[in-house]
C-alpha cells in the first residue's frame, strides 16, 4: 500500500509539472500573439499612410517602406516562434485515427486496450490526458497526451503494425504546419512512385536529400497540387544524416499515413 501511495504522489508530481510546463509555453504564445497583433496594427497604419499621401514628403516614402520591411520581418519571426512553442507544447502528443466510438466510453483505457491488442505493446502506458475529437464524423479521432516522450515514441515507432487495418496514427501539429504538410504529401508521394527518396520531417520535405525545390523537383509537382510561387523554395541546404530514416518519415501508403486531407 505505501509503494503505491508513492507511485501516486509521484505521477501527481509529474502531471503537476507537466501542466505547469504547458501553461508556461500557453502564455508565451499569448504574449506572442499580442506583439504580433500589434506589429499588424503599426503595418496597416503605415500603409494607410502611404494611402492617404504620406509618402509625398521628399525621403518619407523610402522611410515609411523601410519601416513596413522591418515591421513584416519580425511578423514572420514572431510567427515562427509562435509555431516553435506550439510545436513544443504538442511534442508528447499522437493523434489516432479509426478507434470506433463506444457508448459510455472511457477513452483512456480504450485507447490502451487498442495499443495492446492493435499494435502489440504490452507494457503499461500512461497519459496526462486523452480525449476525441469534436466532428460529425465518426469514428472521431483520438488526440493522446503521453506522461513519458519514451513511451510516446515507443507507440509512434510501433505504427507500422497498423498496416493493413484501417487504424492510423500521426503526430500532433499546429494547423499552419498542416497546411504545408498538406501541400508537400502529394509531391512526396510522386516522388516515391517514381522510386526516389523522399522524406517529409514536420513541414520540410527532402528529395534525395535535398530540401525541395519547386523549380529543381519540379517533375514531382501535378497539375493538381497546389501551386508555388515562382522561385519559391523550403531551402537549400543539405539535409541532415538523419533523413531518410522510415521512423521519421510517415509513409503515406502506410498506417502512418497522413489524414489531414
Amino acid at each position: 500500500m505505501e509503494n503505491l501511495y508513492i507511485r501516486v504522489k509521484k505521477t501527481e508530481t509529474g502531471i503537476e509539472t507537466l501542466t505547469s510546463q504547458m501553461t508556461e509555453v500557453q502564455d508565451i504564445c499569448v504574449s506572442h500573439k499580442i506583439k504580433l497583433d500589434e506589429l499588424c496594427v503599426e503595418k496597416d497604419t503605415m500603409w494607410a499612410a502611404i494611402a492617404a499621401g504620406g509618402a509625398g514628403s521628399p525621403g518619407k516614402g523610402s522611410k515609411i517602406k523601410k519601416e513596413l520591411e522591418q515591421i513584416q520581418k519580425q511578423n514572420e519571426e514572431l510567427k515562427s516562434t509562435v509555431t516553435d512553442l506550439q510545436c513544443e507544447s504538442l511534442k508528447q502528443n499522437l493523434v489516432f485515427y479509426g478507434v470506433v466510438d463506444q457508448p459510455g466510453e472511457n477513452t483512456d483505457s480504450l485507447l490502451k486496450g487498442f495499443i495492446r491488442s492493435e499494435i502489440n505493446i504490452k507494457s503499461e502506458i500512461k497519459f496526462v490526458n486523452v480525449r476525441r475529437i469534436n466532428s460529425k464524423f465518426k469514428p472521431r479521432p483520438i488526440i493522446a497526451s503521453f506522461e513519458s516522450l519514451k513511451d510516446r515514441e515507443k507507440v509512434r515507432r510501433s505504427a507500422y503494425r497498423l498496416k493493413g487495418t484501417p487504424f492510423s496514427l500521426s503526430e500532433q501539429y499546429p494547423s499552419d504546419i498542416l497546411v504545408k504538410r498538406k501541400r508537400l504529401i502529394p509531391i512526396l508521394k510522386e516522388a516515391r512512385s517514381q522510386n526516389v527518396k523522399a522524406v517529409l520531417l514536420k513541414d520540410k520535405l527532402y528529395i534525395d536529400n535535398d530540401v525541395f525545390d519547386p523549380l529543381k523537383h519540379k517533375q514531382f509537382i501535378k497539375e493538381s497540387t497546389v501551386a508555388f510561387p515562382s522561385g519559391a523554395s523550403s531551402g537549400n541546404s543539405k539535409a541532415k544524416s538523419t533523413v531518410g530514416s522510415n521512423d521519421d518519415d510517415p509513409d503515406p501508403n502506410s498506417s502512418m499515413a497522413e489524414k489531414e486531407d
